[in-house]
């Protein structure tokens, strides 16, 4: 019904509606819309977390980019530091081969100065071996007549040696018979004094006057020869004095002495079977293995003869041994099968001088 028929009440009611039915569809319109406005919110929210995740992918991705990019940039600053260094070392090598080059160089001039001096000095030689050969022939002519020379005076010489000896025994036979007429001459008179006078082939007694030229003469003989034997006692009285000792834990006090001068012998013997001591006993033999056994140190032993005996080392219990006398240990021996020598070297001091080797027998 149109509304210009409708009562007032009726317009206000359909006006109402209408109202209500456009808030309705306001309502509706806005419920739609706001419901649209999630929905594209939910899936503006879904795309950002899924940018987000992407994002983050992203950075973790950048982050071992980064990370591997440290790491390598470090060995790379490694890589670079160690070539700086070799760099480096190869830049002190080459200044060490540049100097090492240049002193080869001054080197190299200095002996190829030398080689030029050389050469030099060389020609020089060379002119002078030149010199000298053409010299030789005349060297070689001037040394035979000197060997000519040479000759003929050692023959010269023969001749006057010759002719002297014949004087020299012309005056011994004269002098001879000139002491037999003196012999013949004195036999009358005191017959005190006689020399016995000794020719090359012969001896003869003659009796001299003490008061004569003679006499005097045999006086000064007499003289010289009190003193020759003065000096031969002297002589026999200075000859080695050896003393050879012994100690063991048994027997202490086993010591003699052989008189024979003041030097110094040094040997070292090992279980001996015989040593020669040269100048002690020139003739005797030194047995060591028979005094050993007497002391019970048949076992090894080195000995030392010193001045002032010989010391027994390298034992247990034992310092030195004393021998009664060379009598005992210079002894006829023999070593039984069961021993075994070999020779060795040792050494003699003289004066505290090795002058030469005496023997020596060590146990194998």
């Amino acid at each position: 019904m149109p509304s210009f028929l409708m009562c007032s009440n009726c317009r206000d009611l359909e006006r109402n509606l209408l109202e209500e039915r456009h808030h309705r569809q306001t309502a509706e319109y806005a419920r739609d819309a706001e419901l649209q406005m999630r929905e594209r919110a939910d899936d503006t929210i879904k795309e950002l977390r899924k940018a987000i995740k992407e994002q983050r992918k992203n950075l973790d991705e950048q982050r071992e980019t980064i990370m591997e990019q440290r790491i390598t940039f470090g060995k790379q600053l490694e890589t670079i530091k160690q070539l700086h260094e070799t760099n480096k070392e190869l830049r002190d090598a080459m200044k060490k081969e540049i100097e090492a080059n240049e002193d080869h160089r001054k080197t190299i001039e200095h002996q190829q100065d030398l080689i030029d001096k050389g050469i030099k000095s060389n020609e020089i030689q060379q002119r002078m071996i030149q010199d000298l050969q053409r010299e030789l022939p005349a060297l070689r002519h001037q040394l035979r007549q000197q060997q000519v020379q040479n000759h003929s005076d050692m023959d010269n010489l023969r001749l006057e040696f010759r002719a002297q000896r014949e004087k020299d025994r012309a005056l011994v036979e004269s002098n001879l018979r000139a002491l037999k007429r003196i012999h013949n001459e004195t036999a009358r008179c005191r017959p005190e004094l006689k020399l016995l006078a000794v020719s090359s082939n012969r001896r003869t007694a003659l009796t001299i006057n003490e008061g004569s030229f003679e006499g005097k003469m045999l006086e000064r003989v007499r003289a010289f020869n009190e003193n020759r034997r003065a000096d031969a006692r002297a002589e026999e009285d200075t000859r080695v004095k050896t003393e050879i000792t012994f100690h063991h834990s048994k027997e202490k006090n086993l010591k003699r002495t052989i008189s024979r001068g003041e030097r110094t012998r040094e040997i070292s013997v090992k279980a001996s079977d015989t040593v020669v001591v040269p100048g002690v006993v020139d003739e005797a033999r030194l047995k060591i293995d028979s005094a050993l056994d007497a002391a019970g140190l048949r076992d090894e032993v080195a000995i030392r003869y010193l001045r002032r005996g010989i010391k027994y080392d390298k034992h247990e219990g034992v310092d030195e041994i004393v021998f009664d006398s060379l009598d005992e240990v210079v002894a006829s021996h023999r070593a039984s099968s069961s021993d075994k020598y070999c020779k060795a070297s040792t050494y003699l001091l003289l004066n505290d001088v090795l002058v030469t080797p005496v023997w020596q027998f060590e146990v194998v």
